[in-house]
């Protein structure tokens, strides 16, 4: 209900329309750049309730809340935000691409629309994600029933399959590639400068957003090894004690030589996500010069 109040009363928002032209590099957007600003918010906020039911329910399914905080605000939700705008965003593109111009469209150069290492950023988070999933991987075989008990018992959940922040991450991968192709190579509108300026703010959004999705992608991947250095010695694993603490300190290192690199990709993630989805200030000296 949240999200379709504010869809409802953005719809028509005129003054927030003129703001978003301003912000990205139209000083003083004309009656007929401020409708196209209107249209081209409308094709994102007609889908967003919808999209935020549908992320939210599929967070719920994949991504259990942690028994011991269900009634906080976890993962999933901050998920299911950002999916929301996501897809609201290359749905909208989708539709854009539908509308016939018939003017030639104008094309920009990957570093005019959005910041390389923005590019860069999320580029190797895609690879990390898979490498980081691959090396947790190892410690699937060693997670026994007893070590599931015991961590029920101790109201811990288990984390997501391993196919979830896979295909995840391929999945916006590709979306991600496809929006900044479409922001290149296509024309939203016949106002150059308008145009220039909302396929900006479409490449840089969804770069931005496909930037903080990963960071969640990352979480998800890794909660094996560090599931297995808290309940490998506890659980029976048919009396071979030796073997416990073997596969405890194998985890534990593993987890104290990813846990700061991790620590350090997903802080990094979550600011830089926030600078690539806006203007940058060097971009917006020179669109007002």
């Amino acid at each position: 209900m949240v999200v379709l109040g504010c869809a409802v009363a953005l719809w028509s928002d005129r003054t927030r329309a003129r703001k978003l032209a301003r912000k990205w590099g139209v000083p003083e957007p004309s009656a007929d750049q401020v409708d196209e600003v209107l249209h081209y918010r409308r094709l994102r906020l007609a889908g967003y309730p919808l999209i935020f039911v549908v992320a939210a329910v599929c967070c719920r399914l994949l991504l259990p809340p942690n028994p011991e905080h269900a009634d906080e605000t976890g993962q999933g939700s901050y998920l299911a935000l950002v999916a929301m705008f996501f897809f609201g965003a290359v749905i909208a593109e989708l539709l854009a691409i539908a509308r016939i111009r018939k003017s030639q469209p104008m094309r920009l150069h990957l570093a005019e629309i959005a910041p390389r290492w923005g590019v860069g950023f999320c580029g190797a988070l895609v690879p990390a994600t898979f490498a980081l999933g691959l090396i947790d991987l190892q410690a699937q075989p060693h997670i026994t029933p007893n070590m599931l008990l015991l961590a029920e018992q101790n109201k811990q959940h288990t984390g997501t399959p391993i196919a979830v922040p896979f295909v995840g991450t391929a999945l916006v991968a590709l979306l991600v590639m496809f929006v900044l192709w479409s922001a290149r190579t296509r024309s939203f509108s016949a106002d150059a400068e308008l145009d220039r300026a909302l396929r900006n703010r479409s490449a840089r959004v969804v770069l931005g957003l496909g930037i903080g999705m990963q960071v969640s992608f990352l979480g998800l991947v890794w909660w094996r090894m560090d599931f297995l250095s808290r309940f490998a010695t506890g659980a029976d694993l048919s009396g071979a004690q030796p073997a416990e603490v073997v596969l405890e300190n194998w985890a534990r290192g593993m987890v104290d030589l990813v846990q700061p690199w991790l620590l350090l990709v997903v802080t990094g993630g979550m600011f830089g996500w926030l600078l690539v989805a806006n203007p940058g200030k060097a971009w917006r000296t020179h669109r007002t010069r």
